[in-house]
């Protein structure tokens, strides 16, 4: 990605981006009375981009998303949390065309304008009674001060709100919130996002930039290896700054901006993984192309034995080491080097110890003892480069340990 420094963060949120109304409430569909129904509302029509769950039983929202996002524009989408309305048949899906309809007869449009999605227990019939009155107090609420901000009632599991805005040079914004905590893996979005902005873009140019933005972001993270039924990410821009995205330059800086920010949310994600102790980035290089050191990032990753030796602060190169064997990207093991937080932990085919082979420094400057390099990984962020070198290909995911906690939160979890 290129010139990050035409960003400049705001806390914000939402609000920073032109064109777009949110707001938040307490439904009644949360037992713990807490937010978990948000609207957010574009002052005129806007364009969507949108990215779905491969998973075969998608939830009724996701089919209903699916079908409606085929139009030109849009203007709102609804959201609540506690329930996904998942595994509820042909009344889930009626459910969810309620929603819309809703949602649509308050603020003045059809209902296929309006984009639903929903996240929490599934197999759970929504309580459309609590939905519809949550929906007639979020739009009353649309514009007033002190109002919760949407980012705080889609969570479910998650233990911290994450959301993200920027404003670019170019005279546009970029804001985004996400929810997800489990049920985090790749094969699309593994949670739910919304990113607002107020350029004028095209709708073509916005969703191949959405898709390809997920491809390095969200589909670039993992905490327990389980796809959710309910994965969305929609991207909605309003035009209202009337900065145009069209030239491929300005396109370049547009996706480069939308990139960092969908990186931004996936890695909170990660951060407030279930049960987590330690973020962990995972970086391959020397591999023959981006796809081949993704390839081989995702296996580690996706370890189970790797993720329970960071829970264990075991520097165990074997376990990560066999994870990019078993990736099917082709490789020679002499050539291979694995460092974890800056310190070289296998190469030239072998390991390192404290007894044969010393674990050294990254570009040898200084030797380390496997008690420190094991206390490094007791505290903050930890990463593992691991260059193959056969290339110039490279790149990142990232992941979290895995804990007894996990098993805590998920073991009494039903359906």
């Amino acid at each position: 990605m290129r010139r990050m420094s035409d960003l400049r963060a705001s806390k914000r949120g939402l609000d920073l981006v032109d064109g777009f109304t949110s707001v938040a409430v307490a439904a009644g569909i949360k037992a713990s009375g807490k937010p978990d129904l948000s609207l957010i509302v574009s002052d005129g029509p806007c364009v969507v981009g949108g990215v779905f769950t491969s998973n075969q039983a998608a939830a009724p929202p996701v089919q209903y998303c699916r079908r409606v996002l085929r139009r030109a524009e849009h203007r709102a989408v609804v959201v609540n949390a506690g329930n996904a309305n998942c595994a509820t048949g042909a009344a889930g899906l009626a459910d969810a065309k309620t929603m819309a309809a809703h949602s649509a007869q308050l603020i003045g449009c059809k209902p296929a304008e309006v984009l639903v999605c929903s996240t929490g227990v599934i197999g759970v019939p929504l309580p459309m009674d609590k939905v519809c009155a949550g929906i007639d107090a979020a739009h009353a609420g649309l514009g007033k001060r002190g109002q919760p901000r949407p980012a705080t009632a889609i969570l479910t599991t998650d233990t911290r709100v994450k959301e993200r805005a920027y404003r670019h040079s170019a005279g546009y914004a970029l804001a985004g919130i996400a929810k997800g905590s489990g049920m985090i893996h790749p094969n699309m979005a593994t949670m739910l996002g919304f990113v607002l902005t107020d350029a004028v873009i095209a709708k073509a140019d916005l969703q191949a930039i959405t898709t390809r933005a997920t491809a390095r972001s969200f589909n670039r993270i993992s905490v327990d290896n389980d796809e959710s039924t309910n994965d969305t990410l929609l991207v909605l821009a309003s035009g209202a700054s009337g900065k145009s995205v069209s030239s491929a330059r300005a396109l370049a800086a547009f996706e480069d901006a939308l990139t960092r920010l969908c990186q931004e949310l996936a890695q909170d994600i990660v951060r407030d993984g279930e049960g987590a102790t330690s973020f962990i980035e995972v970086c391959v290089t020397g591999t023959k192309s981006e796809a081949q050191a993704n390839k081989v990032a995702s296996a580690v990753c996706d370890s189970m034995l790797v993720k329970t030796a960071f829970a264990g602060r075991d520097p165990n190169w074997g376990r990560i080491a066999a994870a990019a064997g078993y990736s099917g990207v082709k490789f020679k093991m002499e050539r291979m080097t694995i460092s974890l937080n800056g310190v070289v932990i296998f190469s030239q085919g072998g390991g390192h110890d404290d007894r044969k082979r010393p674990f050294v420094k990254v570009g040898g400057r200084g030797v380390v003892k496997r008690a420190d390099l094991a206390k490094s990984m007791t505290s903050g962020d930890q990463r593992v480069v691991i260059d193959l070198g056969q290339g110039d290909g490279a790149a990142t995911r990232w992941t979290s340990d895995l804990t007894h906690g996990y098993i805590s939160i998920n073991a009494d979890y039903t359906t």
